[in-house]
């Protein structure tokens, strides 16, 4: 990675993922976290939604209560356009929250090549609700020093011991991981597939998010309509000033006066 300009820093939170909440390669070949069986996948995505819409909630309200006050005004933290969000519970009775699961589940499962069982519809919720029955999701514990950005102008960083050497150190040789048949398949996302799960995880997450906050929710199709709208948007703004520049260095290259 290194060859291709990549910082030690980079290196290390692909390897590792966040600081905090973990991820990365280690998420995907540790002993702990790694996916082998379609069943895994599912206590994963319950995993993931436990983290992302219950443990990071929780934790930001820990180090910012309801009460809070902004230590550099004295104002009240939590004042518009913040909002106080609400930690959710999983509910295996709530479409989504089983479409989080669901969806994050079969990506997994895609990834690491592992098929749903015979004559198992990976959209079947009862299947689903069956599995997580016997699954408890992890409690949450408040975790002491983590650093949470206040002000979009603050540089925060979580403070860590590990290294790109040492995490390394601690995942498993490649030989073992050949020999026990782990495979990975990066997924390319395609949002006009409704078989991929793509927009299934897209939508979940981001309604979970809007529940939280307490935003009006969106349905699939506004959701599919709206991720049409981010990437071409993207791809074109970055067209766009990348010709400018042009211009501006063609002008240089001939001695012109800059504008």
């Amino acid at each position: 990675m290194q060859s291709t300009g990549q910082t030690e820093n980079d290196i290390l939170q692909a390897l590792r993922g966040d600081s905090v909440w973990g991820g990365g390669i280690r998420d995907f070949v540790s002993e702990e976290t790694c996916t082998r069986t379609y069943e895994q996948c599912i206590k994963w995505g319950l995993l993931k939604f436990t983290v992302l819409n219950n443990h990071m909630l929780r934790q930001l309200i820990h180090n910012f209560p309801e009460d809070a006050k902004n230590s550099k005004t004295g104002k009240p933290f939590w004042s518009p356009p913040k909002r106080f969000p609400t930690a959710l519970e999983f509910d295996p009775n709530d479409p989504l929250h089983m479409g989080f699961v669901m969806a994050a589940a079969n990506l997994r499962a895609a990834v690491n090549g592992i098929s749903a069982p015979d004559g198992v519809d990976p959209r079947d919720g009862a299947y689903f609700r069956q599995v997580l029955s016997t699954m408890e999701a992890p409690c949450w514990a408040p975790k002491e020093g983590v650093a949470i950005q206040a002000d979009p102008d603050e540089q925060v960083e979580n403070k860590s011991d590990d290294t790109a050497e040492s995490v390394l150190a601690e995942l498993p040789p490649a030989e073992t991981l050949v020999q026990s048949g782990f495979a990975m398949t990066p997924q390319e996302f395609e949002k006009d597939d409704d078989t991929n799960f793509h927009m299934d995880f897209i939508h979940s997450l981001a309604n979970l998010r809007a529940r939280s906050y307490g935003i009006p929710e969106i349905d699939f199709l506004q959701s599919k309509l709206k991720a049409g709208r981010i990437i071409p948007a993207i791809a074109t703004t970055t067209a766009m000033v990348t010709g400018l520049v042009m211009f501006e260095l063609i002008k240089v290259t001939n001695g012109k006066r800059l504008e």
